[in-house]
């Protein structure tokens, strides 16, 4: 039976697979195991609209154990950039590292940055009454 328990588990031993792939410099085995965790991360569970994402557990564990420009930390930030929203909510820097949050804030930057470029290369007036 699929539960999110049993997702949290698996993202936490596939995450220390993935750290001991990367140490012993395998690059296919990492890529298998990263292709798990995403299709993991992609497939909804018990029928319902919603995700079960990465816990902020494994992400640590790649994040802790891995380069900055490690592709792990890549999916990560963007499964959370696309999908994260209601599992970030209220969250903070004690539950996931400040490491994660910096690059999930500079993905989210960048693709506001192309999507306002779409549009019509118009810079939007931003109102300070809408602060207040």
């Amino acid at each position: 039976m699929d539960s999110v328990h049993t997702r949290s588990t698996a993202y936490e031993k596939l995450s220390n697979l993935y750290v001991l792939c990367n140490k012993l410099v395998d690059g296919v085995s990492e890529k298998m195991v990263l292709d798990t965790i995403v299709a993991i991360a992609k497939t909804k569970i018990d029928g319902s609209s919603s995700l079960i994402l990465p816990t902020c557990y494994s992400i640590r564990i790649i994040l802790d154990e891995t380069t900055e420009s490690d592709q792990a930390r890549k999916a990560l930030v963007d499964l959370y950039a696309e999908y994260g929203e209601k599992e970030l909510e209220g969250k903070t820097t004690e539950e996931f590292s400040a490491d994660f949050f910096v690059a999930l804030s500079s993905r989210l930057m960048a693709t506001r940055v192309r999507q306002n470029d779409k549009e019509e290369g118009a810079i939007k007036e931003v109102s300070t009454n809408s602060w207040w």
